[in-house]
């Protein structure tokens, strides 16, 4: 344990994290699981749906909307070399509405932030800056406190913890942060 809390805590001192970490309801600090994984710390949030007419519920509280692909939407195949410009052409689908593009980099309440929707979950990102984009900010908090704040509307489908384990700063994984919050 002493290995990973040096790990945890090696960008930022424990204060700052709990300070995050408590200040944000919906959203949490998630330390990038390192190595090869070539992640990084984010802001991660989930939101759960059912049905399509759901998924764009939510989408549309969050003030988003999905573009409807065609029947025959091209897919890349595989082994099959491709330019960088022909690959950006293919388009995402949600799988579980491959009718629907996936929203990926958007904008929410003006902040920028990366959105997924797999196996009936909705996970809502925020990360670094282009110039660091495996270590966030106090000014990536703020962006992720910001749309925290547009997810109240959407709490009953909250997904706590987003990421469940211990590089998940949440209650269930540190509930000493909160039980000493007031």
């Amino acid at each position: 344990m002493d290995r990973f809390r040096t790990y945890l805590f090696e960008t930022h001192a424990e204060d700052e994290i709990r300070r995050w970490a408590t200040s944000l309801e919906y959203f949490r600090f998630c330390r990038a699981y390192g190595g090869h994984a070539n992640d990084g710390d984010q802001f991660l949030a989930a939101i759960g749906y059912s049905t399509e007419y759901d998924f764009l519920t939510v989408l549309g509280s969050l003030g988003l909307s999905s573009n409807e692909l065609p029947a025959d939407n091209p897919q890349p195949i595989p082994d099959k070399p491709y330019s960088c410009e022909e690959f950006f052409r293919f388009k995402d689908d949600v799988d579980d509405f491959p009718n629907l593009e996936q929203i990926g980099h958007c904008e929410i309440v003006g902040n920028k932030c990366f959105v997924w929707a797999e196996k009936q979950i909705l996970t809502l990102s925020v990360v670094g800056s282009a110039e660091n984009p495996y270590e966030l900010s106090e000014s990536d908090f703020l962006r992720a406190q910001r749309i925290d704040a547009r997810l109240e509307t959407l709490a009953a489908r909250v997904i706590d913890p987003p990421q469940d384990n211990r590089n998940c700063i949440c209650p269930k994984h540190f509930p000493m942060y909160w039980d000493n919050a007031a």
